[in-house]
């Protein structure tokens, strides 16, 4: 993540999250699973998040959520849990894949899935800090070789780097991936999920269930021309979600984030605008230079004739889903 102290949080952690997604879409189409389920799963890692570190025990508590000691010390390490019971409670979730990569997203776990290694390390790969991860190319180059390899990598820098608290996970997936020990199987156990109506508007979270619902029908309606697994349906979908990413910037915000970032802004409104930031991010932030994929993105929203299909295909999920709604 670069330098960005001109955007809110909210923006900011939607870039993250969306970040995440992306890194974790492409580690799926070299891994041989389903790249939108990874990209769904990698937006929503850090869904626990939006519970603010003073409030997250009590909140997670209210929901029978179970905690170790650890994470009372340090509440910041809860926020795995509430994205676990979030996935499940406000987007309907019961793939426990998806659900297991939420819950394990920060320190992995022994035996992990293969897409619960992808969502730990895409989360590495896209930080929510400034400047670059200091590990990051050993960590890439660990990749090349296999996603155990980029785990092992990382759990062994973050297990000799300084930490407060060892958490249980950590433990097992450290010891797992850099030791070679094994742990007793653990079993996700059934649960029902309620978050009343005060939650719900207390945390924003239906705001944020909107965004990231807008952000993957995008995807998946840009796509459908396209046969499932082509390079075009995966180029249509990415571009499709990733025209949503800056939808947090508000209209008031966007003159002033387009100078921040050098865009020229002589003959823009806050309407023309939006799709240019997204432009700028997916380019600059994501690190998307496929010159098909930007089009679609930067065009998304205007009336006049693109080039590729795939822009054709985003321009048209976009007047289908959302033209009245952007009025």
């Amino acid at each position: 993540m670069r330098n960005r102290g001109f955007l809110t949080p909210v923006t900011e952690n939607f870039l993250h999250a969306y970040g995440v997604g992306k890194v974790a879409f492409e580690l799926a189409l070299k891994s041989n699973v389903d790249p939108e389920t990874a990209f769904i799963a990698g937006s929503l890692h850090d869904l626990g998040g939006a519970i603010p570190d003073s409030d997250r025990v009590e909140v997670a508590e209210s929901l029978g959520i179970e905690l170790f000691e650890e994470e009372r010390k340090v509440p910041m390490l809860v926020h795995a849990k509430q994205g676990d019971y979030f996935a499940q409670a406000l987007f309907g979730i019961e793939n426990t894949d998806v659900l297991d990569s939420i819950l394990y997203h920060t320190t992995c776990i022994d035996n992990a899935s293969t897409l619960v290694k992808i969502i730990f390390l895409a989360d590495k790969i896209q930080w929510d800090r400034n400047g670059e991860p200091p590990y990051l190319k050993d960590l890439l180059k660990a990749l090349d070789n296999s996603l155990d390899e980029g785990c092992r990598y990382f759990l062994e820098w973050l297990w000799n780097s300084q930490l407060y608290v060892i958490h249980p996970f950590l433990v097992r997936s450290y010891g797992y991936y850099s030791k070679g020990q094994e742990f007793p199987s653990s079993t996700r156990k059934t649960r029902n999920v309620y978050l009343s109506e005060d939650i719900k508007r207390k945390y924003f979270l239906n705001e944020i269930v909107y965004e990231f619902k807008k952000a993957f029908e995008m995807g998946k309606k840009a796509s459908e021309p396209f046969i499932k697994g082509s390079e075009s349906f995966n180029k249509a979908f990415i571009a499709g979600a990733l025209a949503n990413s800056v939808n947090t910037i508000f209209q008031n915000q966007r003159l002033y984030v387009a100078n921040k970032v050098g865009i020229e802004t002589k003959h823009e409104t806050n309407e023309s605008l939006l799709p240019k930031l997204s432009h700028y991010f997916a380019k600059n932030e994501f690190g998307i230079d496929d010159s098909e994929l930007l089009q679609a993105i930067l065009y998304h929203q205007q009336e006049s004739d693109c080039e590729s299909k795939i822009c054709h295909s985003v321009k048209a999920a976009y007047q289908t889903l959302y033209k009245e709604e952007a009025k």
